[in-house]
């Protein structure tokens, strides 16, 4: 199962992600979670590991003109990762199986463009939508049923540390993905599988 959330805070982002691949006692660590310079965003993928990674190789190398804006973006991405999970599901069908929802990789993107917030969900089935108001939140993943076990957990945390006005930071949000991640049996983290985390400023992001 894969785990990517991505929450909002005052003067940046947050975006985290498990590093577990493979299943039935066969796994091993990856990276999930991707970041560039200018402009300041990062994103993680959730799916398919080979598309995540072409996904991810287009986007390290988008052409950013000056007029480019999240819509832009988002229309963009959607056209890429959509090519992308269809020649995934082509050649499931060419090789005489059948692709399920399973099969389709959906991204998170975080950041800033022209100095504007944003948090991107952009779904294997072509669905998006923007987070930073009024959630200041999202996750995406993988695992069905499981993954709606995490939904509801991140959210119920969120809620809880809204409630009583917590400050968030590193530790609280790490803590919340954590938990949500213990509810999977073939996932959680460890020596070998860690968490990954971004911290996306304005004017830069670092790695915590």
């Amino acid at each position: 199962m894969t785990i990517v959330a991505a929450m909002s805070f005052e003067d940046h982002f947050l975006i985290a992600a498990d590093s577990k691949v493979g299943q039935l006692g066969l796994t091993w660590s990856t990276c999930k979670l991707y970041h560039i310079a200018k402009p300041p965003l990062a994103w993680g993928f959730a799916g398919e590991l080979g598309v995540g990674r072409e996904f991810s190789d287009w986007l390290s190398g988008y052409n950013w003109k000056p007029d480019i804006d999240w819509y832009k973006l988002r229309d963009d991405s959607a056209i890429k990762l959509g090519e992308l999970n269809k020649k995934h599901r082509h050649f499931i069908t060419n090789s005489g199986s059948r692709p399920t929802k399973k099969d389709l990789t959906s991204v998170l993107i975080v950041g800033y463009i022209n100095e504007i917030p944003e948090i991107l969900q952009i779904a294997g089935t072509g669905d998006w939508r923007f987070h930073k108001n009024p959630d200041n939140f999202a996750a995406i993943g993988t695992g069905d049923p499981y993954i709606q076990v995490v939904r509801y957990t991140l959210e119920m945390y969120w809620e809880i540390f809204l409630k009583r006005s917590l400050v968030y930071d590193v530790e609280t949000f790490k803590f919340i993905v954590e938990r949500a991640v213990e509810r999977d049996p073939d996932s959680g983290f460890s020596i070998q599988n860690p968490m990954q985390m971004w911290k996306v400023m304005k004017d830069e992001v670092i790695l915590v």
